[in-house]
């Protein structure tokens, strides 16, 4: 779809009354953090295109970003989203969590790996072009990059300079208790990323964290995009070299946290 045709789609949406404005909710209730909101496709263990998801923290609107893979490489595409109102009714059927309904136009295709619109400084400066994304993993048929073979414990791709980036599970303090943090190292720098949620025989495998690798904001250096929880839950954080401070190879842009109600944990 070409985006004047998803502008005037959003934009009768808009006339129709279907978006909601979203609502002040504290941090402990928003989903979405960071100067990019983000979005799965698809939440854990759900396959509709629609999201169903509690609370009102979203609008309809353009300005939104598909990250899609295929065998021939990665890109980003233009996107909207398109709200209604999902409200508690007495006939709905047991179980029914009023909220959001989200749809995006155009429906991401196989492969689609987020959803992102930068809407805060810093992040809302960068010059997002559709079209192909530089990526190192998961690396594209005939890509200079490659998954170097390493321990279970730590993941690490070949950069085109020939520079090695690893991402090792960091042990907890504590015995018995699970790494809580992740560590990034690009040649001889290091830092350590946000936390995570996995029990303690899963956050081993470092490679399980990743979900891709490459230069999304193109200023030549290596951004990625990062899995902090287990398969109950969907917690994505979006990690942008453009956004690290002195010191840093990377900072953290945008994180999507959500666990289902039913959430034993």
């Amino acid at each position: 779809m070409k985006m004047k045709s998803l502008q005037s789609a959003l934009f009768a949406c808009a006339l129709l009354a279907c978006g909601l404005a979203p609502a002040a909710q504290d941090e402990y209730s928003r989903k979405t953090s960071g100067a990019v909101a983000m979005l799965p496709p698809a939440l854990s263990g759900m396959s509709s295109g629609v999201l169903h998801l509690p609370g009102r923290e979203f609008k309809s609107g353009a300005g939104w970003w598909a990250l899609s893979c295929a065998p021939a490489g990665c890109q980003i595409a233009e996107a909207g989203m398109m709200v209604a109102s999902k409200a508690h009714s007495l006939m709905a059927p047991a179980g029914t969590t009023p909220g959001q309904q989200l749809r995006w136009l155009p429906t991401p295709g196989a492969g689609t790996l987020l959803m992102f619109k930068p809407f805060r400084a810093p992040a809302n400066t960068i010059k997002f072009t559709a079209g192909p994304v530089k990526t190192y993993y998961p690396a594209a048929r005939g890509a200079t990059a490659r998954t170097k073979k390493t321990a279970a414990a730590e993941w690490a791709v070949d950069l085109p300079d020939g520079t090695a980036m690893r991402l090792r599970s960091l042990p907890s303090k504590s015995k018995g208790s699970p790494p809580q943090s992740l560590e990034l190292q690009v040649g001889e720098k290091r830092q350590a990323l946000p936390q995570v949620g996995f029990n303690d025989e899963y956050s081993r495998q470092a490679k399980d964290h990743v979900l891709w690798a490459g230069d999304l904001d193109g200023d030549g250096k290596p951004d990625l995009l990062v899995k902090a929880a287990d398969s109950l839950g969907d917690d994505i954080v979006m990690l942008l070299s453009s956004m690290a401070k002195p010191g840093e190879l990377v900072g953290e842009a945008g994180r999507f946290k959500y666990f289902p109600i039913d959430y034993p944990g």
